[in-house]
């Protein structure tokens, strides 16, 4: 849904939030991640900010078993995770994420829990009509964006190069979908073009 905004930088009005909340910090939050110097400066950067509103932290890096069975085992207060779709369907990114009956290692590794939101998840997966699901999808994903299960940090583009005498790549919208089964090498293209 590209009308849904991201989540502005607002220290103040984290700080209001925290108050009213009742948030009194007592011992460092543990932030987990998998072993990786790129996530780890992104993750030195979610500390400061939390630093800034008074949310002392401790990263902890670890291989994906261990940041797994932190999640799993609930022992971990927050954790960098991300979702790659199986299938390019709205389902995929939604149902096994948020949908309270996928606790844990089914997906929902944030263990959020919205009976309401349940209900709209299970709707719209056996919605027939495009325009239905599409308008049922849009709400779920604005109810989310609201209730901040997860910080929603990018999603990634891919970008492919191919030389002239590839022929019939198609740069799929999911990672597993391309199984170059078509793509063929224009040879005599080739040889013209390295001579």
């Amino acid at each position: 849904n590209a009308n849904l905004a991201g989540y502005p930088y607002d220290p103040t009005k984290a700080k209001e939030l925290l108050q009213a909340a009742g948030y009194r910090p007592t011992r460092k939050l543990r932030l987990w991640q998998s072993k990786s110097t790129g996530i780890l400066k992104l993750m030195q950067s979610i500390q400061s900010d939390l630093k800034a509103v008074g949310i002392s932290t401790e990263i902890v890096q670890g291989d994906w078993r261990d940041l797994d069975k932190a999640i799993a085992s609930d022992s971990a207060d927050a954790a960098y995770t991300s979702w790659w779709a199986d299938y390019p369907d709205a389902e995929n990114f939604l149902y096994p994420v948020f949908h309270s009956a996928n606790f844990g290692d089914a997906g929902n590794r944030a263990r959020y829990a919205n009976p309401a939101l349940d209900r709209l998840l299970e709707s719209a997966r056996v919605t027939d009509g495009e325009a239905e699901r599409l308008a049922q999808y849009t709400a779920i994903e604005k109810k989310i964006v609201e209730e901040a299960p997860w910080v929603f940090l990018w999603h990634t583009k891919t970008t492919a190069a191919v030389q002239p005498w590839v022929k019939a790549y198609v740069l799929h919208p999911i990672y597993n979908g391309n199984k170059m089964l078509n793509v063929w090498l224009d040879q005599a293209a080739r040889e013209a073009a390295l001579r």
